[in-house]
């Protein structure tokens, strides 16, 4: 039997939107998308999520602000954060602010 999860991607790159999407929807699960952080907190606040992929940075409002929110209003959401950019420390704040793992791109879909 296999498991299937309502995960959210908030990323600003259409081709990781699109990667991500068709990948974890051959694996069964349920993926909404958004561009932004701003998308993302509308998107959680109308509907329930069992996990999502946040990327770094993005404009508006940035991966961390949004995990910081995410974890304020959603303490249960499962929230991986992704980056092009990383380092050890940036990988520390977010594991402290409350991200479940810190994966690099470019991703490596068996990394997921």
């Amino acid at each position: 039997m296999k498991l299937s999860s309502k995960i959210l991607v908030v990323d600003d790159e259409p081709q990781i939107q699109l990667l991500l999407e068709e990948f974890l929807t051959s694996l069964g699960h349920t993926v909404r998308l958004a561009g932004d952080g701003e998308k993302a907190l509308e998107l959680l606040r109308r509907e329930a999520f069992d996990g999502a992929l946040v990327d770094l940075k993005m404009a508006k409002l940035d991966g961390m602000e949004l995990l910081h929110l995410i974890k304020l209003s959603f303490p249960t959401l499962a929230v991986i954060m992704m980056t092009g950019y990383p380092s050890v420390e940036v990988a520390v704040e977010a594991m402290k602010e409350g991200a479940v793992d810190f994966i690099t791109k470019p991703l490596r879909l068996d990394a997921l």
